[in-house]
């Protein structure tokens, strides 16, 4: 009894050596080692997606183009033709009204002249004066409508007589009606303009007024259906909704071998986080697991008598030994595209026959052992090597 309670040197020999052969064997798969891969360069290997995630932006990336490509909900505003109908006439007003106050001054003034100098000439306003007078006279946060005609545009009108002017918009305002009663929208607001812009070539205007009714069509004739943001959003809301989320499949392929690296690969790995340096959590638990063993296989050979304490090691070590390698073999064989590989293990091989040469506690701990290796052997996979084998179940 007394060699039942002491650990024979060459059996915790043995036992520290298997624990160091299976780290040797088994930490290489954990190791978290990032792909290396560039763009524009070929692959040096197949690189295949060791677990399902949801592309989070290439899925945004579709949300928003199905959202881009809804059709904008318009409402129509009837009240925008009158509106614009009345800019029309406050333009003509006002430009007659500054005409005539310029004319005005300029007379009074040579009036004054007159009474001193018998040879006193009068001046007429010139159309850059009036232009000057007429941005003076009405500031833009009052009347933006009338800042979206150039300098160009008032000198051209002062030029003309106030009756022509006034025959311009007498033209003008009908055809700018008649589009108006339409729908507009950007899509087909050049068309209503050209219609517009072709009835003055059936008028009795001239070049120049013709000229200055072609303007005022452009700044007049405006979309009256306008988007409806709020039904739109709900709309764009929608489609996005059923818009489903892009996946990177567990087993799908990335990139073949000898395959040149774009960006889209890049971008794939990253999500799968291939290319970022992680910590080794797994080879932390594989290092927990063996040591565990160790501590247990130790326990159980102390309740044995010292003669047989190496005979047990030695057995038990030799046959967890083989299981590993089996799954080694098996994972290999897997990078060929034989998922189901893993389902070839004999799971119960190794328990059955330390239960009948050693003992039940044995193999209860083999049973365990092996479970826990084969999801580090069959689970933890690095990236890039092969699609992912299904874990073996028990026997």
């Amino acid at each position: 009894m007394q060699n039942s309670v002491k650990w024979r040197k060459s059996a915790v020999l043995v036992v520290i050596l298997f624990t160091a052969v299976l780290i040797a064997a088994v930490a290489w798969i954990t190791l978290p080692n990032p792909v290396a891969v560039k763009v524009n360069t070929p692959a040096a290997e197949t690189i295949i997606a060791t677990q399902t995630v949801q592309d989070q932006p290439a899925t945004a990336q579709a949300r928003k183009a199905a959202a881009n490509a809804v059709t904008p909900v318009y409402s129509y505003d009837a009240s925008i033709s009158s509106k614009q109908q009345d800019q029309l006439v406050r333009l003509q007003k006002a430009l007659t009204t500054t005409e005539n106050q310029e004319t005005s001054a300029a007379q009074k003034k040579y009036q004054a002249a007159s009474a001193k100098d018998a040879n006193a000439v009068y001046v007429k306003p010139t159309p850059a004066k009036m232009t000057t007078a007429f941005r003076s006279a009405y500031a833009k946060g009052d009347y933006p409508y009338f800042y979206q005609f150039s300098d160009s545009f008032y000198k051209s009108a002062f030029a003309v007589t106030a009756k022509d002017r006034d025959a311009v918009f007498a033209t003008v305002a009908p055809a700018v009606e008649r589009q108006l009663q339409e729908r507009l929208t950007n899509s087909n607001l050049a068309a209503a303009k050209k219609t517009a812009t072709a009835e003055l070539s059936t008028s009795d205007l001239t070049t120049a007024q013709r000229r200055l009714g072609t303007t005022l069509i452009a700044q007049t004739i405006i979309p009256n259906q306008l988007i409806n943001e709020t039904k739109t959003q709900a709309k764009q809301a929608q489609a996005r909704l059923q818009v489903d989320p892009v996946e990177i499949v567990q087993g799908q392929v990335i990139v073949q071998q000898g395959q040149i690296v774009d960006n889209t690969v890049i971008h794939q790995l990253g999500v799968l986080g291939l290319t970022k340096r992680r910590a080794p959590w797994a080879l932390f638990g594989l290092l927990v697991l063996v040591v565990v063993q160790a501590i247990a296989l130790l326990a159980l050979l102390r309740q044995y008598p010292a003669a047989s304490q190496r005979k047990n090691a030695l057995l038990y070590s030799g046959l967890m030994g083989l299981a590993v390698l089996v799954m080694l073999g098996l994972r290999f064989l897997a990078k060929t595209g034989g998922g189901n590989l893993a389902m070839l293990l004999p799971a119960a091989f190794v328990p059955l026959l330390l239960r009948t040469f050693i003992g039940r506690r044995f193999a209860l701990l083999a049973a365990l052992m092996q479970t826990f290796l084969a999801f580090f052997l069959f689970s933890t996979r690095r990236p890039g090597r092969c699609s992912p084998p299904q874990r073996p179940s028990a026997i």
